[in-house]
């Protein structure tokens, strides 16, 4: 049994009833002026490999649609638009229908869009399984066989301690022994 995750939630989408189509081309926004059926939410849900866009009521919770993504055609892009999608809605029984719908941002439409994409990856990734490529030699070490790893850099050497000054003291890290030269204002070399 697998936890179900929200792949995405959108506060506010539209839904709108698609008017027959009259060529075998893309669905297009544009055609659904004056058609709109209902303003809710939308959630991109998972559990495992099935993923579902889940259309429910803003304020109870109750759900609206449900379309099960199981293949490309069950979420398709409008032709015109980058905001507006056509969902393949199934109810319990199984029948479907296609509903548009619509975000009132492009940002809202490519964050759902994305969601479904990145699902879709994931369980492609998981069901694939991992080859490695091998030459067929054996590159173990055989016994009594070392490796040495040479790493090339500074290497830091401790601090030394300075000799002390004159006198055995030291003054500001200057030993007095060294100076050679003092000088004094209104002094000229």
């Amino acid at each position: 049994m697998s936890y179900e995750e929200t792949l995405c939630f959108l506060p506010k989408c539209h839904v709108y009833r698609l008017p027959p189509r009259t060529t075998a081309a893309g669905y297009k926004a544009q055609d659904w002026e004056g058609n709109l059926l209902w303003t809710g939410v939308c959630k991109v849900i998972a559990r495992g490999d099935y993923c579902e866009i889940r259309l429910e009521e803003s304020d109870s919770g109750d759900v609206f649609a449900v379309c099960p993504v199981k293949d490309p055609t069950s979420v398709e892009r409008t032709e015109d638009s980058r905001r507006y999608f056509v969902l393949r809605v199934e109810n319990e029984s199984g029948q479907h229908a296609f509903l548009g719908m619509g975000f009132d941002q492009r940002s809202e439409a490519f964050d759902f869009n994305a969601a479904i994409q990145d699902h879709q990856k994931h369980v492609d990734r998981a069901n694939k399984p991992i080859t490695i490529a091998s030459s067929g030699e054996d590159f173990s070490l055989k016994e009594g066989q070392t490796i040495h790893v040479a790493i090339s850099g500074k290497v830091k050497k401790p601090k030394s301690k300075r000799p002390a000054a004159a006198g055995g003291e030291k003054k500001g890290g200057i030993s007095l022994a060294k100076a050679t030269k003092t000088l004094s204002l209104g002094e000229s070399e």
